[in-house]
């Protein structure tokens, strides 16, 4: 929180800072909070003068304690900016000196060295607040002046009530019968104006103004009186039980202070009634906004009206005129368009799945355009191309097609397996048996309509509603610029992008978030799903001892990560001397990113992650796991190959050639069962050929043979 204090010329920024201390629930780290604490005082000792600058707050350091690190670091933060802490003593009733005042060691707006007492400040149920003291500390700066205003009054109690009688009775003795009403009236009103003057004659005094605090009753007035008197007796004497008597008037106050506020102030809300209008009007005043008029300055009304009609007369003529020049240009564009489009697929291994042939351009301005017929019937031959088309579909499964999809429109987005039997028994057209209903299952699966898999964790819930997963992705997998906004969220989405790791209760708390509560009832689930589907990858951990698994908490989430191998183990470790290399090299320029993902997260479920000078090697497109104590496998990624090292400790003729062959075989099969999970997805029938072949590197791991050539060179 900051401030700007001003008085007189002199200008100050206040900085208050509360630093939460770390825990394993808040997810906090010190070095985070001296990167943006290092950060945050370089911004406001460069953009403001140094001397003018004073933070203060709650830092939770025992700075007293010169043998911690941490509070080294900060004093050493302070000492490169030409800072200084003023506090000397402890501020908290266990000791250590927590809360601070700092400035620049050349400034004077603090006036001598602050004091630490008690404060003697209770909570809304009137008990003191004892864990931390008050620290006092008076800058160098004038009191504000109070606004003053002046009033007229007259003493009226002052007078002399006979003096006053007979100036009365003597000004009307002379007065005479002859003159008219008028006269009477004019001379009795200015002759007791006179007599009122002399004897009470009008004062003008100058007053301090004092905000009106409308809670502020009788009754508080007399705890506040009965509270001061009761700390000057004990001040006095020194004594406990006065002390006592001080603390439990300093409670009575506390809790009729808020009583008093809170009855107040829900008074007034309660009074609004239905009214937003007075109470948006009651919040602002409550916040001490002032109301501004959201019209531009002018000189009149007049002109104020006239630029009003010009700017809407302006902004008609204005979209009129861009409509024109669309409607002149559409041609021209269509024409970039499709050349752009072509120009930047032309290369590209995914132009195949791209249907340009057919050149469509809808306006969609016109309902009657003649272009949607031919977008129309687009889809339809390629619904026509689609590997499904043409095979018989049982009639008998329409009936519960149709309930899902009702659910579905509803807002229904998950059924347990047993809710979709239940839906399917009750079906007053067909009941589709137990095989039957497997079966649409898995159809109903294949067309992408609903996901289902038939494994044991995951076969209890059907996703009725497939776009829900587009929402579970994006709920963690997504750039720094979409990252949630609270503080807590940023450090979860941090420490994943920068190791790769989220434990579970982290992910469950994303999914606490009001766009994606919908997940929460099947957490379980769907965490389930996102580690069959490779998204989410678990380090199998067994008990040396019982052989069982051990549970998992943290999880790998390799597609999140964007760090790059900054280590030296490919240059000292990865050599020639050590390591022998395959590689999967595919066909196209680039491999999209999720292929190497799974083949990462896959390495991870199997195998241990290796840590090397002090970082554990998993990367953007790069992984190291440990085989056993000697052998190393690395999986790494560059342009269209996957490259795949086996690493010795020692010596590259020592790797054992068992390790070797069941290392490229699991890997090799992992890759192919990742390629048919995604060539199942482009609309051919059956495609026998594997999007990669495997070459072996030379000696020197710089060159690399087909496994043909290399059986022709044997």
């Amino acid at each position: 929180m900051e401030f700007s204090v001003h008085s007189g010329d002199l200008n100050i920024r206040l900085c208050v800072i509360y630093r939460l201390p770390p825990s394993k629930s808040n997810g906090f780290r010190n070095t985070v909070f001296f990167e943006e604490w290092e950060s945050y005082l370089d911004q406001n000792t460069i953009l403001v003068p140094a001397h003018n600058v004073l933070f203060t707050g709650d830092f939770n350091f025992h700075l007293d304690n010169l043998s911690d690190p941490d509070a080294l670091r900060f004093h050493q933060s302070l000492k490169d900016r030409n800072l200084t802490q003023h506090v000397k003593d402890v501020t908290h009733d266990r000791g250590n000196i927590l809360d601070l005042i700092i400035t620049n060691k050349d400034s004077q707006i603090l006036n001598g060295v602050p004091n630490v007492r008690r404060p003697n400040i209770s909570d809304a149920q009137g008990n003191l607040a004892y864990d931390h003291f008050s620290v006092h500390a008076t800058l160098t700066c004038q009191k504000p002046k109070s606004m003053r205003k002046d009033i007229s009054l007259r003493k009226c109690k002052e007078i002399d009530m006979t003096a006053f009688k007979k100036d009365i009775v003597d000004c009307f003795s002379c007065t005479g019968i002859d003159s008219s009403v008028e006269q009477q009236v004019e001379h009795y009103r200015g002759n007791l104006s006179n007599i009122f003057d002399k004897h009470a004659p009008v004062t003008i005094k100058s007053v301090v103004l004092r905000p009106n605090t409308e809670w502020y009753s009788d009754d508080l007035n007399n705890a506040k009186r009965d509270k001061r008197k009761a700390e000057r007796k004990w001040r006095d004497s020194k004594l406990e039980v006065h002390h006592q008597i001080f603390k439990e008037k300093c409670r009575t106050f506390g809790k009729l202070l808020y009583i008093d506020k809170e009855t107040y102030y829900s008074s007034k809300i309660e009074n609004c009634g239905n009214d937003h209008k007075q109470l948006f009007k009651l919040t602002k005043h409550l916040m001490g906004k002032q109301q501004q008029t959201p019209l531009p300055s002018s000189s009149s009304d007049l002109e104020l009206s006239n630029s009003f009609a010009d700017f809407f007369v302006n902004k008609v003529v204005t979209i009129r005129d861009g409509l024109r020049d669309q409607n002149e240009d559409v041609e021209t564009r269509r024409a970039l368009l499709y050349s752009e489009v072509e120009e930047l697929f032309k290369d590209h291994e995914g132009r195949n799945h791209l249907v340009l042939d057919k050149q469509i351009f809808v306006n969609a301005t016109d309902k009657d355009d003649q272009e949607i017929e031919s977008l129309k019937k687009a889809i339809t031959e390629l619904t026509f191309d689609h590997p499904c088309w043409g095979e018989k579909m049982p009639n008998a499964c329409v009936p519960l097609e149709l309930e899902i999809a009702e659910m579905v429109a509803a807002g229904k987005q998950i059924l347990s397996l047993v809710e979709l039997e239940e839906l399917n028994s009750i079906s007053k057209v067909s009941v589709l048996d137990l095989e039957q209903l497997h079966d649409f299952l898995h159809f109903q699966h294949s067309l992408g309509k609903i996901i289902y898999f038939d494994t044991l964790q995951l076969r209890d819930y059907v996703i009725i509603n497939p776009l829900l997963m587009v929402e579970v992705m994006r709920s963690f997998v997504t750039d720094i610029g979409f990252w949630p906004k609270k503080r807590r969220m940023q450090v979860i989405f941090s420490r994943m992008s920068e190791s790769g790791i989220i434990h579970r209760e982290d992910l469950y708390k994303i999914w606490e978030q009001k766009d994606f509560r919908p997940i929460l009832p099947y957490k379980e689930f769907i965490f389930n799903i996102l580690i069959h589907l490779d998204i989410l990858a678990e380090q199998r951990r067994y008990d040396t001892g019982t052989g069982s698994r051990k549970p998992v908490e943290n999880f790998f989430v390799p597609c999140m990560v964007t760090e790059r191998n900054t280590t030296s183990f490919m240059e000292k470790e990865c050599t020639p001397e050590k390591a022998i290399c395959l590689a999967f090299v595919f066909k196209g320029t680039v491999i999209p990113p999720a292929l190497p993902n799974r083949l990462i997260s896959a390495c991870l479920s199997m195998w241990t992650l290796k840590q090397y000078e002090g970082k554990k090697l998993l990367f953007s497109g790069f992984i190291v796991v440990s085989f056993d104590k000697a052998h190393d496998v690395v999986v790494c990624v560059e342009g269209n190959k996957i490259l795949l090292y086996i690493v010795h400790k020692s010596s590259a003729g020592l790797i054992v050639p068992d390790v070797a062959t069941g290392v490229k075989e699991c890997l090799v099969t992992t890759m192919e069962r990742i390629s048919d999970f995604y060539q199942s997805t482009i609309h051919e029938k059956h495609i026998q050929q594997l999007p990669f072949q495997i070459e072996y590197s030379c000696s020197a791991l710089k060159c690399f043979i087909s496994e043909e050539e290399g059986c022709a060179i044997q």
